[in-house]
């Protein structure tokens, strides 16, 4: 059984690592509802029908993706010697994408 992204019953609290020396980064968190959205299927070795059933109980805003785009991932890869801050300050300049400062990388506007 697959269950819907934003369902707010299947939301896990954020765990913080306990080990000494580890940096906490900033994450936003999609926002999550009582959707009781879900999805089910089952396929059976003898036959070539899968039976689909879905739920989704209460309309919410859509899924937007969190991924970072390819673009970025390799301005990243390409630049290893970059400290955070300056990769950050880099993506800012090139790629206009303000919306991704964040506090752990010292880029607050």
């Amino acid at each position: 059984m697959y269950h819907c992204a934003q369902n707010k019953t299947r939301q896990h609290a954020p765990k913080k690592s306990q080990a000494a020396g580890v940096k906490h980064r900033d994450k936003l968190a999609m926002e999550a509802f009582e959707c009781h959205g879900w999805l089910h299927i089952t396929i059976h070795d003898y036959e070539d029908i899968a039976l689909v059933k879905i739920g989704h109980q209460d309309d919410h805003v859509p899924y937007w993706s969190i991924d970072v785009p390819s673009d970025v991932v390799e301005f990243v890869r390409n630049n290893p010697k970059l400290t955070p801050g300056q990769v950050g300050q880099e993506i800012d300049t090139l790629y206009n994408l303000t919306e991704f400062l964040c506090d752990s990388c010292g880029m607050r506007s």
